[in-house]
């Protein structure tokens, strides 16, 4: 299932290993992370906690942020990026679709 509009799709995980720098500039519970070292190239990705899918309960929110990607890992997980407020980047991390986890949506084309 892709959760992205017409003329998108849910990114793959090697857009995150273009990510240089990690800024952390807290907007709106946002992060800034860098596409290189002069700081003009970045985006704000969501500190959008997770979904606990022992518990079901909602948990840290504007501390962490995990986004999903279209490649499968397999056992059912899929890979992605994580990130949070201490400085810590994971271009290759893997979790599962119970986790809720936030969306980046490509352009096609």
């Amino acid at each position: 299932y892709d959760p992205c509009p017409a003329g998108w799709k849910v990114a793959e995980s090697h857009l995150g290993s273009n990510i240089k720098d990690v800024e952390y500039t807290v907007v709106n519970n946002c992060v800034k992370l860098s596409y290189d070292r002069s700081g003009t190239n970045y985006a704000f990705y969501p500190l959008s906690g997770r979904l606990n899918f022992t518990t079901a309960a909602y948990e840290q929110e504007g501390a962490v942020g995990y986004i999903w990607s279209s490649n499968v890992a397999g056992n059912g997980s899929s890979y992605g990026f994580y990130f949070d407020v201490n400085s810590t980047l994971d271009l290759d991390f893997k979790f599962y679709p119970s986790q809720g986890s936030s969306v980046r949506c490509q352009k096609i084309g």
